[in-house]
Formats: C-alpha cells, sequence, structure tokens
C-alpha cells in the first residue's frame, strides 16, 4: 500500500464527519426527539469510545480487512468481505438516492431521476478515482465549509427560537435521537476500511475528542431545530435543517439561505459517496487482485448504485423502509457485532499464546 492510498487519522475523520453532515439532514432530529436528547448522547459518545477500543485489534497492518480474515480465516474472511461490500453497495445506493431526492424536492428543476443519479455518481467516481490522500486533504476542506455553514444557519436561527418549545413533553424522545445516530453512523461504516492507524495512542486520543465534539455538535442543532419548530413539528418535516435555512437570511445579502446551503451540502455527499467507492474498490481489488480499482469503481460499483438508485426511487415505500429498518439493523450487526466477534478471537488467540 503507497502513500498515496492512506489518509492520515485527521484526514479520515474528517472525511467521515463531512460524510456525516451530508447525512445529518435526512435523518436527524428524530419524529419523536425530545429531552433525552443530551443523556442518549453522552451514552453514545461513551460506547463510540468504547468500540474505538474494541476495533484497535482488527486496525494493525493491512487494516481492518486484514483483520477480520485474520480473525476468521481466509475462506470466512473473504465471504465476510464480500457481505461487507453488498452492504456498501446498499449504503452507497441509498445516499445516492437520498441525494437525488433532496435536489428534486428543491424546487422546479429541468431533468429527470436519471440525469441526477448520473451526474452525482459520475462526480463522485471522478473523485474516487483519484488518490486517497488527496480525497483526505479536500475531506478536510469541505468539512470546515459544511461546518461554518451549519453553524451560519444555527446562529441565524436562535431569533426564532422559543425556549419552551424545549420543554414540550415527548413520549419515547430517545428513539428520536438514538435511531438516527445509530442510521448516520451506519453510512460511515465502508469508511472504516480506509483506515490504517500508525500511530494508535493518538489515533485514540482524536478519535474519544472528535466524537464527542460531533455529538456536541448533533445536540447542539438539534436544540435549535426544536427550539423553533417544536418537537411534532419538526418530526413531521422531511429535513428540518433546510426548512430552518428558509427561515433565515442576510439583510442586503441572501435573502434566503436554503440555496446556497443546499448547493454547498451537495459537497458533503460528494465526500461520502466518494469514500464509500474508495472502501469497497479497495476491498474488491483485495478479494481479486487481477482486477484493477478503478476498473471495479467504475463497471461495477456505480452502474449497479445509478441503476438500483433509480428503482429505488421509484419503489414508494422502498426507501423509508431501507433506511429506517434495514439500516439500523445492518449498522448493529456488521458495525458492531461482527468485528466485537473478531476481535474476541484474536484477543483469545493472544492470551493463549502468552499462556503457551
Amino acid at each position: 500500500m503507497g502513500e498515496d492510498d492512506r489518509v492520515s487519522m485527521r484526514q479520515w475523520l474528517a472525511l467521515v464527519w463531512a460524510g456525516m453532515l451530508g447525512v445529518a439532514p435526512e435523518l436527524f432530529p428524530g419524529r419523536s426527539a425530545g429531552g433525552a436528547a443530551v443523556i442518549v448522547l453522552l451514552l453514545v459518545w461513551a460506547a463510540l469510545v468504547l468500540l474505538g477500543r474494541l476495533y484497535r485489534p482488527l486496525l494493525g497492518e493491512g487494516g481492518l480487512a486484514a483483520g477480520l480474515c485474520g480473525a476468521f480465516g481466509t475462506g470466512a474472511g473473504r465471504m465476510c468481505l464480500l457481505i461487507y461490500i453488498g452492504w456498501g453497495e446498499l449504503l452507497l445506493t441509498l445516499h445516492l438516492t437520498a441525494c437525488v431526492q433532496r435536489l428534486m424536492d428543491a424546487g422546479e428543476r429541468d431533468g429527470g431521476v436519471l440525469f441526477f443519479l448520473t451526474v452525482l455518481g459520475g462526480l463522485s467516481l471522478w473523485m474516487a478515482l483519484g488518490q486517497l490522500a488527496a480525497l483526505g486533504r479536500a475531506a478536510q476542506l469541505l468539512a470546515g465549509a459544511l461546518s461554518w455553514t451549519a453553524g451560519i444557519v444555527l446562529l441565524l436561527s436562535l431569533t426564532r427560537l422559543r425556549m419552551v418549545n424545549l420543554f414540550v413533553p415527548v413520549e419515547d424522545s430517545w428513539r428520536g435521537v438514538l435511531g438516527p445516530v445509530v442510521r448516520m453512523l451506519g453510512f460511515a461504516l465502508p469508511a472504516l476500511f480506509l483506515l490504517d492507524i500508525q500511530e494508535r495512542e493518538k489515533a485514540g486520543w482524536l478519535w474519544r475528542r472528535r466524537s464527542g465534539w460531533w455529538l456536541l455538535a448533533l445536540g447542539a442543532a438539534q436544540l435549535v431545530i426544536l427550539g423553533v419548530f417544536g418537537p411534532r413539528f419538526s418530526g413531521d418535516m422531511v429535513r428540518p435543517f433546510f426548512q430552518l435555512a428558509k427561515c433565515v437570511g442576510v439583510k442586503g445579502g441572501f435573502q434566503r439561505l436554503e440555496s446556497v446551503v443546499t448547493a454547498i451540502w451537495t459537497f458533503g455527499d460528494l465526500a461520502l459517496l466518494a469514500g464509500t467507492l474508495w472502501a469497497l474498490s479497495r476491498l474488491l481489488h483485495r478479494l481479486w487482485p487481477q482486477m484493477s480499482r478503478r476498473g471495479s469503481a467504475a463497471g461495477l460499483l456505480i452502474p449497479g448504485a445509478v441503476l438500483a438508485g433509480l428503482l429505488l426511487y421509484r419503489g414508494g415505500d422502498g426507501m423509508s423502509f431501507a433506511v429506517g429498518r434495514v439500516l439500523p439493523i445492518g449498522t448493529l450487526i456488521l458495525g458492531v457485532g461482527v468485528p466485537v466477534l473478531a476481535s474476541s478471537i484474536l484477543s483469545y488467540r493472544e492470551n493463549h499464546r502468552k499462556e503457551r
């Protein structure tokens, strides 16, 4: 693996954060989000710190793919990687379709669904065919732009915030926080196959600090959205954050920030799509070294995601079912269950070796 096929821990975190910001408006806050947000986000942060420790034995030389193959053996390991490739293709399709829905809903536009699917797929492919180090550097710029944009929208919205909305009682409010966060983290799962940790202690410290800041930012965004719209009204909205952008403006400048925010947010979508493509093409190349990484991304992954996205877009409730039911279950199994099992196997072998 050359230097161009690696990203630093900071670049990897920026790539994940840019992707999560791209997904967040589609999923957050949940329908029944309420006062339990702070407690739930603290529990999620503790779970992420624990998962970071559990993943560490799997992230040696060769990354997560090598760690899974080392734990399960060659045959079972290859089968496991195939499952992750299929899951990553589903995530690619889901987010590509969500991007197109957002663009189609933003206003009257020329062009159809297939046009937007092809354009977004082509742009993400172009980004994924470059060097991973270049994508990591671009992700740092994109994450900064998205963070500043979100911060400006939320800051300008404070004048519309009503404190009484934050104290409206909501049943099962923890579900409105935990569910969307799990779904968001599910989209970051393929990015784990891009991580090649060199400095473990520094990486652990960065992961704990950045994940804490991420969840704090999500909590602040949720409080502003709930304070402006109220828990029930915001829960009925498809994308509350973009609705918030419609309500704010800059006197003498942009009267409404919605179009600007939508345009900037597309870069976060592309970062997530390109990172997912990079990870999947790397896994395909690992399973079949004779297959070029460029060929796998161009010839298999993007056309399949575009066609599946077209069917999913026209499938009515298929999108909501996949995101609401399939995504969280798959995330818990592939993002928690399988890695914890693999890490336990490696720890058992290491302890057994020491005893002998």
